[in-house]
């Protein structure tokens, strides 16, 4: 189990690098065919006020992230105060950017568990319900961005729109199988069929599916919530796409107009949860494809590399919390590698979890 978890890692770095690797040839490629223009967009003069309004739209979409993770925890009355999901959701995103092999979400499971021991499965399910909608929304929000953009009539390589394409497909794909995975885990019965308990044994996701199985199982009867947490991600998401424009506009440069980022920066982020680059990559090449204005060389990749910024500067917060309570994090750090390698149990029945009486 060890090995292939390093033997997972080391690929997900190589294909990392790979990628980074090639945008930075491309990079070099447009600053020797126009060093002027890419000195100009590095070195010009730039709006901080609109600079200043992506960072604030960074902590604005990360603090609704931690929220909502408190509302579906709330929603299994599981004590958790507005300050501790704070503090503790600061330091699980300080953990996810730093690539920790000790993921963020394990961290706030871990944390649950020691404030209820007896509640362990459904600690879990509220990272994995979490995570789940979060995932959801933004290919539903991505698969309807794609409709409106035409891929075929983008002047990019053949290359570029193949990848972008595939890229469409899968969060068209995603968005339909999960909207009817869904639909179908709300019909009465069917969460409680033993036929579904077999995803377990799944070569490769098996043990995240049961996991997620089990999760719906505790949050089945709360459909409203789980309606509202996906509100609140869609409009997570749409910060992300402002946020992405501020920073244009902050750099002073030729742009697409707002409307645009709306289909960029959701199908770009759609590619930010394969590996690091992937999303650099995809913002790059449709912010030259798409706007009508004649935008610098790179100016996408620069773009995310400024939100990058903007995501390790929101994120120090989380590094104030950890010292802040060092030896408590370490000691929770210690029992996420557990809960990480863990799987999840089955839940209780509702009137032991106290998931029925939810309020």
């Amino acid at each position: 189990m060890r090995l292939k978890k390093i033997v997972l890692t080391a690929g997900k770095i190589g294909i990392s690098l790979a990628l980074l690797g090639y945008l930075g040839f491309r990079a070099w490629q447009d600053y020797r065919q126009n060093s002027d223009s890419f000195e100009e967009l590095l070195a010009g003069p730039k709006d901080w006020a609109y600079l200043g309004l992506a960072w604030l739209a960074v902590l604005t979409a990360v603090l609704l992230t931690i929220l909502r993770w408190r509302l579906l925890v709330r929603t299994l009355e599981i004590p958790l105060s507005v300050a501790d999901a704070l503090r503790i959701g600061f330091v699980s995103y300080m953990f996810t950017l730093a690539a920790s092999l000790v993921g963020g979400d394990a961290l706030k499971a871990a944390y649950l568990i020691h404030l209820v021991p007896k509640r362990k499965t459904e600690a879990i399910a509220t990272v994995v319900i979490d995570r789940a909608i979060g995932l959801y929304a933004l290919v539903a929000l991505a698969a309807v961005a794609s409709l409106f953009l035409d891929v075929s009539a983008l002047p990019i390589s053949d290359t570029d729109r193949m990848i972008i394409t595939q890229l469409c497909n899968l969060s068209r794909l995603l968005a339909v199988a999960i909207s009817i995975g869904i639909g179908l885990l709300m019909i009465p019965g069917v969460t409680t069929s033993k036929t579904l308990d077999r995803l377990e044994h799944l070569p490769g996701l098996g043990g995240q599916l049961h996991k997620l199985v089990v999760a719906i199982r505790i949050y089945r009867r709360r459909s409203e919530r789980m309606l509202f947490a996906f509100g609140m991600s869609l409009g997570i998401h749409s910060i992300y796409a402002i946020m992405v424009y501020c920073v244009a506009l902050g750099l002073q440069a030729p742009h697409p107009p707002l409307r645009s980022h709306f289909v960029i920066v959701p199908v770009s982020m759609v590619a930010g949860t394969l590996p690091v680059g992937a999303f650099e990559l995809i913002l790059d090449t449709l912010y030259r494809a798409v706007s009508s204005a004649k935008v610098l060389p790179s100016q996408g990749l620069v773009i995310a590399l400024i939100y990058r910024v903007l995501q390790i500067s929101v994120a120090s917060v989380g590094v104030v919390y950890y010292l802040a309570g060092r030896r408590e994090v370490k000691e929770l750090l210690h029992e996420a590698e557990e809960v990480s390698q863990t799987p999840i149990d089955e839940p209780l029945p509702a009137s032991d979890s106290g998931a029925a009486t939810a309020r």
